[in-house]
């Protein structure tokens, strides 16, 4: 009988995996005074959506990538969502405004579910 056993490795990168979804969002907090003062964004606390759009993409995710994960395979499906959450990053991090800067959060949402997933099952 053969027994599976679970690196260190592994549990490192799991735990890194599901971490991400928290570091996305607290990351974010402390920079929203700065996207506010260097995107000139009006009415001030205007920002604050940011966090929200993330979450809220991340529930399309988890739908849109769940099912796609029990057909493809969660390895697949943890690829396809680090590659959606680093398109978001690189656009949320090269935004000049603020509506592209939501665009990037809701990618980056959408892209982190994969992981999520995966991480879970």
């Amino acid at each position: 009988m053969k027994t599976r056993s679970i690196s260190f490795e592994r549990i490192a990168l799991y735990a890194f995996l599901t971490s991400l979804t928290a570091l996305s969002i607290d990351a974010v907090l402390p920079a929203l005074r700065i996207i506010e003062t260097e995107l000139h964004v009006e009415p001030p606390l205007s920002t604050q959506h940011i966090v929200s759009l993330f979450i809220f993409g991340m529930v399309f995710g988890e739908l849109f990538l769940g099912p796609i994960s029990d057909a493809i395979g969660r390895k697949r499906a943890l690829v396809l969502g680090l590659g959606l959450y680093m398109v978001g990053t690189l656009v949320a991090m090269l935004s000049t405004s603020v509506g592209m800067i939501v665009v990037g959060r809701i990618l980056q949402g959408i892209g982190v579910a994969g992981p999520k997933i995966a991480t879970r099952a």
